[in-house]
């Protein structure tokens, strides 16, 4: 489970806010939901009058020098979990600012970039990386080629606040995994400053633009199998991964944890509305934006799970609502699961051929406020290795490791290897997102974002991560899991 940036936490804060905290529960539950049984961090519902704005009677001190100083006393906060009747109602007391402590690299060897967009910790590759490695993973080892991708960083950085979620699919082994936590290092504010990787002199240069300005929750939902109450294990799974976030930014002085063993009435959509909104009420200084990142967001759709679509839908469904009312400042949501237009897109060599459209079943996912860039042509190169990286990472580990085998390409221009063209010219005639219903939409048309977007890596062929890397595994004898 990766959190954030490759799910290394800080040191946990330890606070007395449970002793601090207080809730208030209104007289009547809507919806039969009661009292959770007395947990210091619990939250009642009710069904008071919504306030006049989102967080109201929250009050910001501004100390003597200037600076802004913590809640004084007990200021109340509250506001509707949704767009019905439910609310929370919620006290938090005063306590001291920590600020969150940088990760740092196991490595104090330079970062050198080699060969077009390869980086190699030390200079000189020595092995490469293993399959379940991700960028972290791979940023701290001596030796180890990691294929940069600035200009994906580029186009991802022009979505950012763009008020829609956002979707990418790949089939599996292309790497979709590495390039999101590449995306998730990328976003997080916390780093080590005297060792970002992303500081390392690559062509085109990583944007500036939401560089390390955001909390990230990185959840993958594909740790909860084997459950016949999907419900119950999905808010396990958020209030464990809500426990490390607060561990990793330092917040348990501000944030109050969710435990969903005693907050049961809480439904799996809750979790990241509430964390959105108590990070909102931080003071300048700690507040920042709320990115989200689901990996494998679909799962729980399929495998037989009983109301597993239902369930998922309705999380989506409100996390989409509060990524266009800016309450959640973006979300990423990946999948390796062919929704009939992915796995199809393998021997593809064009974005002018039509894409296949071959759905096994129904797609049982509503995505109704998302941008789906699985085909947009800006993200074509993300994920996969176009030709030239491949060449760059031959030469890489041929000048340091030898090898009297012809280049590496010739055996993937011979077929090998897989390619694909996932890129679709028809891309913008597709959406539907924005040209339905306007009333519903509240005309947040993504264009103003959307034309800003490269297309000049439409035609561009990419090839399988994993199959890449065993090929050059066989050429230079090296080791791979």
């Amino acid at each position: 489970m990766f959190l954030a940036s490759g799910g290394h936490s800080l040191q946990r804060t330890e606070t007395n806010l449970s002793d601090e905290t207080e809730y208030a529960t209104p007289p009547s539950s809507p919806d039969g939901l009661t009292d959770s049984g007395g947990s210091p961090h619990s939250m009642r519902t009710g069904t008071t009058t919504p306030p006049s704005s989102l967080i109201h009677d929250f009050v910001r001190v501004v100390s003597a020098d200037g600076g802004d100083s913590e809640l004084t006393d007990a200021k109340q906060l509250s506001w509707n979990i949704n767009s019905e009747s439910e609310k929370v109602v919620l006290v938090l007391s005063s306590s001291k600012t920590l600020s969150p402590s940088p990760r740092v690299s196991s490595s104090s060897d330079p970062l050198i970039h080699r060969f077009g967009t390869v980086v190699v910790r030390g200079g000189m590759a020595k092995g490469l990386p293993q399959s379940y490695e991700r960028f972290h993973d791979i940023m701290d080892k001596h030796g180890i080629p990691f294929v940069f991708k600035p200009y994906a960083l580029e186009q991802f950085s022009r979505l950012l606040h763009c008020r829609y979620a956002l979707v990418l699919r790949r089939p599996a082994g292309f790497g979709v995994e590495t390039f999101v936590s590449l995306i998730s290092a990328w976003l997080d504010l916390v780093y080590d400053k005297h060792n970002d990787p992303f500081a390392t002199p690559v062509e085109p240069n990583a944007p500036r633009n939401g560089l390390h300005t955001s909390y990230v929750l990185d959840l993958d939902f594909s740790c909860i199998r084997g459950t016949k109450d999907v419900a119950a294990k999905l808010c396990e799974y958020l209030s464990e991964q809500y426990r490390l976030f607060l561990d990793r930014y330092q917040l348990w002085d501000k944030i109050p944890w969710i435990d969903a063993k005693t907050d049961t009435y809480l439904d799996p959509s809750h979790y990241i509305k509430l964390l959105a909104e108590y990070i909102r009420a931080l003071p300048p200084s700690r507040c920042a934006p709320l990115f989200v990142i689901i990996r494998h967001f679909d799962t729980l759709a399929y495998g037989g799970y009983v109301d597993g679509a239902k369930i998922l839908n309705k999380l989506l469904y409100v996390l989409q609502k509060n990524v266009m009312a800016r309450v959640v400042s973006g979300a990423l949501l990946v999948s390796n699961r062919d929704d009939g237009t992915v796995n199809g897109c393998l021997g593809r060599g064009s974005p002018d051929v039509p894409l296949p459209c071959n759905p096994a079943a129904p797609y049982r996912v509503k995505l109704d406020w998302a941008l789906d860039l699985s085909h947009h042509p800006a993200f074509q190169t993300a994920v996969g290795f176009t030709e030239d990286e491949i060449e760059d990472l031959d030469r890489v580990l041929g000048a340091a490791l030898g090898s009297k085998q012809p280049p590496l390409i010739e055996r993937v221009r011979a077929g090998h290897i897989w390619s694909a063209v996932f890129a679709d010219e028809g891309w913008f005639a597709a959406q539907k997102t924005w040209a339905g219903n306007g009333q519903e939409m509240c005309g947040y048309d993504p264009a103003q974002w959307l034309r800003n977007l490269g297309r000049e890596h439409a035609a561009v062929a990419v090839h399988p991560a994993q199959q890449v890397l065993a090929l050059l595994s066989e050429k230079y004898g090296l080791r791979r899991t």
